[in-house]
């Protein structure tokens, strides 16, 4: 993937955004997802292998060459679970946690390599890959029962009438990735709408 990307380009990757995750699988269309001791062992390996060891493999396959060029971002996408818990999420919630811990781990270790490494925690985001449910772009308090019970706990999201879009942290995570966040690092901001206020 980072060759394809870099003689694409024909540059080196300078910035790494980490934004692939999963969730554990609903038992049912629209029900909760299993709690702990519900969950069968070999989704934990899913949910881990994904979000963490997939962010570490990309991390160590780009920090070589930002470590030669002295400079780099890299932006890892994690939710509100990862800070502050989540239930029926405990194995999504400590490997989103795992993330954080990483990417302040790498801030110490790369700073002097001028290299930042911040995360994004985000709450539920509608998008257009989801086609069904409260989570969809085009869902409305009118057309979706479930949605006004979610709106509750965002409050931007209240306000507005509608729950975060890819749109809505784009800009955060261009502002990370540029000369403009030079001395943010280490960092997880918050983009969820309110979600978790730490």
């Amino acid at each position: 993937m980072v060759a394809k990307g870099t003689a694409h380009f024909d540059a080196p990757v300078s910035v790494l955004v980490n934004n692939a995750g999963i969730i554990p699988e609903r038992r049912e269309k629209g029900g909760r997802t299993p709690p702990f001791l519900d969950m069968p062992i070999e989704d934990w390996a899913k949910i881990v292998n994904l979000n963490v060891y997939g962010t570490m493999h990309c991390c160590r396959t780009v920090l070589p060459g930002m470590v030669a060029r002295k400079g780099g971002r890299i932006v890892n996408i994690i939710s509100e679970a990862g800070r502050i818990g989540e239930a029926n999420m405990a194995v999504y919630s400590g490997a989103k946690a795992a993330i954080a811990g990483f990417g302040k781990a790498l801030a110490r270790e790369h700073g002097r390599h001028a290299i930042t490494v911040n995360s994004i925690a985000l709450g539920a985001v509608s998008h257009a890959g989801i086609k069904d449910g409260p989570l969809r772009v085009d869902a409305t308090v009118e057309n979706d029962e479930r949605l006004p019970k979610m709106l509750n706990v965002y409050p931007i999201a209240k306000g507005v009438g509608r729950l975060s879009r890819p749109e809505d942290v784009s800009g955060v995570v261009a502002f990370l990735a540029s000369d403009r966040a030079l001395f943010v690092t280490g960092q997880t901001l918050g983009a969820s709408g309110g979600f978790a206020m730490l």
